[in-house]
């Protein structure tokens, strides 16, 4: 079964490239990630940022997310460890090489766009591989690992590749844990038996175990898509943007002592090309301080899949003005989009009543939510001051909204009532548990 790695990915890759102070974490965890010699990829070096009228600056990253077979820094193929995957890390003699690549995904920053793009290439798309013919892209690190990749990459985008990160198994659930998991909202529920995933419908906080369950599925949801690469790839897309959202609401993205457990969670799941040091991360940090989940550019490569064929085959046309403007840094064109609609904390307009009693309460709370990014639109107290449990009163017809604030708020249970009274979408009476605001505040 394959198990999807692009959250572990896309999230480790924001974590650990994320932060202005990043030079010291990334020296801590240093001596757990792997270093990866690519050939294809020594030879090259980074451009100053152009003068004016030049060619746009264009920085490439190839991220890749798989199961791992153990092969030596060299690059000559071992037999398969007989281990359970979560037990496989690296050392200074061999690195896991993943034999299946489920995700992979192109990062690039252009000088001349505003935000970041993510390409994802399905797992299924028909390449051709040098030297072994036509195969899946997923397939080519078990045909030749990381270097043939790139350059299997290369040759099918035109493009020049600056850097390599690949994650694998035993870091997706630890990183997902090691942020406080992830708030997911669904129209429908999701059981899957095959990944062993059973998600009810509306919101709620996923652990790493279910986060990894949701994007390993297969199933059709309706909300993302159809059960193959292209519904997957939409599904995954959506919890790595939540996960970005809690890193920014949160403060784990710029707060270097919170930040820490998050780079622990990944770095001894991570391998980079040799390229890929402290001075790097720095010069990324600075381009991508203020990027959050509402700020980078989704895409796939279009295509459709081939029962017929067992391959996902690419729309010519499509790819082709995806790819150039890739190759050309200009904006970038309407196809490939994958992000699905859905539901934002600022979405949602939330009244905050104190019925506890304590003067400031409502206040202190109401800041709470808005660092979530919820939208608080008034304080005031409430009807009595003898409210125990904290609760959300919304109508029935803004209930995805009040769960999508419960699920920020553990414990708080939702009621229905027939109208709130307020101009508001969700009313929070705050009650004698405080939400761990302090008493002596």
């Amino acid at each position: 079964m394959r198990r999807a790695r692009v959250l572990v990915a896309l999230v480790g890759a924001v974590a650990v490239i994320g932060v202005a102070s990043l030079a010291l974490l990334w020296r801590q965890a240093d001596g757990r990630i792997a270093r990866l010699q690519l050939p294809a990829l020594e030879s090259r070096a980074e451009s100053a940022t152009p003068p004016d009228g030049a060619a746009p600056r264009l920085t490439n990253i190839l991220v890749v997310g798989a199961d791992a077979q153990m092969t030596s820094l060299e690059g000559e193929a071992s037999d398969l460890v007989d281990t359970d995957a979560a037990e496989v890390a690296p050392s200074d003699a061999v690195t896991p090489i993943p034999l299946v690549a489920d995700s992979v995904l192109l990062v690039q920053i252009a000088s001349t766009r505003e935000r970041p793009t993510i390409v994802n290439f399905p797992h299924d798309l028909k390449v051709e591989v040098s030297g072994f013919g036509t195969d899946r892209i997923g397939a080519v690190l078990g045909l030749g690992g990381p270097n043939l990749l790139v350059e299997v990459i290369e040759d099918y985008t035109g493009l020049e590749l600056d850097h390599y990160v690949e994650v694998w198994v035993p870091g997706m659930a630890g990183l997902v844990d090691a942020i406080g998991g992830v708030v997911v909202c669904l129209d429908a529920p999701l059981v899957d038996p095959v990944t062993a995933v059973d998600v009810p419908a509306g919101c709620q906080v996923l652990d790493g175990v279910a986060a990894t369950g949701l994007v390993r599925s297969r199933a059709a949801v309706e909300q993302f898509g159809p059960a193959d690469d292209f519904g997957r790839i939409a599904r995954q897309q959506y919890v790595v943007a939540q996960a970005m959202r809690q890193l920014t609401a949160r403060g784990l993205a710029f707060n270097p002592f919170r930040l820490k457990s998050t780079i622990d969670a990944v770095a001894g799941s991570l391998a980079t090309d040799d390229g890929l040091g402290a001075r790097s991360m720095l010069r990324f940090a600075s381009t991508l301080r203020d990027l959050d989940a509402d700020a980078v550019d989704t895409r796939a490569i279009p295509g459709y899949w081939s029962s017929e064929t067992g391959y996902v085959h690419a729309h010519p046309e499509q790819a082709e003005v995806l790819l150039q403007a890739l190759r050309t840094g200009e904006p970038m064109p309407p196809v490939g989009a994958t992000a699905p609609d859905e539901l934002l904390p600022a979405d949602v307009r939330v009244m905050v009543l104190n019925g506890e009693g304590s003067e400031g309460l409502a206040g202190d709370v109401a800041a709470l939510v808005e660092a979530e990014g919820f939208r608080v639109v008034g304080t005031d107290n409430a009807a009595d001051f003898d409210v125990q449990a904290s609760r959300i009163e919304v109508t029935a017809d803004k209930e995805p909204l009040a769960r999508l604030l419960a699920a920020r708020l553990p414990g708080v249970a939702v009621v229905i009532v027939p109208a709130i009274g307020v101009d508001a979408d969700v009313v929070l009476i705050v009650g004698a548990d405080r939400l761990g605001v302090p008493a002596n505040r």
